[in-house]
């Protein structure tokens, strides 16, 4: 036998690293670290905040949905198990455009009952473009945390905007800000 044999069979096998269990860190409660705003900060608390949210159907959705149009013409896809979660969805959206955009406001003042003027009314969208759902809406604010959204109608397809009458197009992962204006949608912002 050669002399590399005879080693291998005369040296012990070497140890073998074994993993100990890591430590766990420990926290800081005072630590700075980074947040959306700065490298350096320190957290002091965090607040759940509860709101308040009733969804009211207007009289016109509610015959729309389930008589049609005034021609008796029925009005497929508006019935309120496809609305309700697209408002749901919807809410989220306009609150974080409306605290981004500068003149986004889709917020009403609940009205005194002797000034019962219209409020403004933000259309969402859901779905491709030959069977997008469109449902307008009219949120008012209640009380401090409480809000109202009244669907007013909901149609699919073609729909008639106003001017200067804002939309959300929403989809699975995010949603863009449209505002009609001069006969054309035109995108303001997208998340």
């Amino acid at each position: 036998m050669d002399k590399q044999g005879e080693d291998e069979q005369i040296r012990p096998k070497r140890p073998r690293l074994t993993r100990t269990p890591a430590v766990p860190a420990i926290i800081d409660p005072l630590e700075f670290k980074p947040n959306l705003c700065t490298l350096s900060a320190r957290e002091v608390i965090t607040i759940d905040e509860n709101v308040k949210i009733t969804i009211w159907y207007d009289r016109h959705y509610v015959i729309r949905e389930q008589l049609g149009e005034d021609n008796g013409e029925k009005r497929e896809g508006i019935d309120w198990h496809l609305v309700e979660p697209i408002v749901k969805k919807g809410i989220k959206h306009l609150f974080f455009y409306s605290a981004i955009v500068k003149n986004f406001i889709f917020l009403n003042k609940k009205p005194k009952p002797e000034n019962q003027t219209r409020g403004t009314r933000v259309v969402l969208m859901e779905g491709s473009d030959s069977q997008i759902l469109n449902i307008a809406i009219e949120v008012n604010f209640s009380l401090l945390s409480q809000y109202e959204i009244t669907v007013i109608t909901a149609k699919r397809g073609e729909f008639k905007l106003g001017q200067g009458q804002y939309c959300v197009k929403l989809f699975d992962d995010g949603s863009e800000l449209l505002k009609f204006e001069d006969g054309k949608l035109s995108k303001i912002m997208d998340i």
